[in-house]
């Protein structure tokens, strides 16, 4: 399927099918600890602020992750962009630590990129692009 892989700033070519590939991220939503403490004007309560930087305010996140997008040239003019988004959740905190053995059977990023890649492909070869 391809024929040559050039990692690196090159430029597209007048000659073939041609990917460039741009990751941008997206930083995750601020938590409830991070919003308690900020609503004490730093670490005005000492307790409080230890007990956010321990766990004990149990806290989640849904809006971080990274966008990746595929830009495709043929022959040196842009065919399309293909924008796929990789969503990171989590929550944490002291009383969700027993079930912490989970995070063993998700997905990380890099399967998540391998997917996304995938998908890039199916996509293109679909819309006659390949």
């Amino acid at each position: 399927m391809f024929s040559d892989l050039i990692l690196g700033d090159a430029s597209p070519s007048n000659n073939g099918t041609y990917v460039n590939i741009e990751f941008h991220n997206t930083a995750p939503s601020p938590g409830a600890v991070s919003t308690a403490l900020h609503q004490l004007n730093g670490c005005g309560a000492f307790l409080r602020c230890l007990l956010g930087v321990w766990g004990a305010i149990p806290h989640y996140s849904d809006e971080g992750g990274l966008t990746v997008d595929y830009h495709l040239y043929k022959n040196g003019t842009p065919q399309h962009t293909y924008q796929y988004r990789i969503y990171k959740k989590g929550a944490g905190g002291l009383l969700l630590l027993p079930f912490a053995w989970l995070n063993f059977f998700t997905n990380d990023l890099k399967d998540a990129v391998r997917g996304t890649t995938l998908q890039f492909l199916i996509d293109a070869q679909r819309d006659g692009n390949w």
